[in-house]
């Protein structure tokens, strides 16, 4: 069976582990990096930033408490998500706390719950990651972006309608690099 949309085809693997069956600690991310209730909006925006990521769980006394999304750093005209800033919009976000934009009770899943009740969840809250906790404690966080590669791992290999394998986007994006 294939399977067809934007110019790639994904050929099913005989064996593949379905996404009923895998588990979010087979996709998760591990060494997540968090921010404090207390960290200023302009310290999420420069994490963002440094670490190419657009969730931080928000971690108090060892507990999730909450997560900031890219999303709501922009929802709140913070540019600095965005690489743009000016020295004005700078000193106002270092005045304000995390606490105030975080998304709270945070939505959350274990370690043993299957993909496909992690794609559930997202779909069910209109949320981008899950912190993944496990006894009370965070031990990774679960993006779309890992449920998308999931999928593809799951399924088979990505491949362009002519055959080929297709490129992941950082290939593009070097290429425009280089190009300049």
């Amino acid at each position: 069976m294939k399977i067809t949309g934007r110019n790639l085809v994904v050929d099913d693997e005989p064996n593949a582990t379905s996404a009923r069956e895998k588990k979010v600690r087979d996709v998760m991310s591990r060494g997540v990096k968090t921010l404090g209730p207390c960290d200023t909006l302009f310290v999420a925006g420069e994490r963002m930033t440094m670490e190419k990521v657009r969730h931080l769980p928000v971690v108090d006394q060892g507990r999730v408490v909450g997560v900031v999304a890219q999303r709501d750093l922009i929802q709140l005209g913070e540019a600095s998500a965005l690489g743009h800033a000016s020295a004005g919009q700078k000193k106002v976000l270092r005045a304000i706390d995390v606490s105030a934009a975080m998304s709270e009770p945070p939505v959350t899943i274990s370690p043993e719950a299957t993909v496909h009740e992690a794609g559930a969840a997202m779909l069910e809250h209109e949320v981008g990651c899950l912190p993944v906790v496990e006894g009370g404690r965070l031990v990774g966080i679960v993006t779309q972006s890992d449920l998308r590669k999931s999928l593809v791992g799951s399924t088979g290999v990505a491949t362009t309608r002519c055959g080929r394998p297709a490129l992941p986007r950082a290939a593009f994006e070097t290429r425009r690099r280089g190009a300049s």
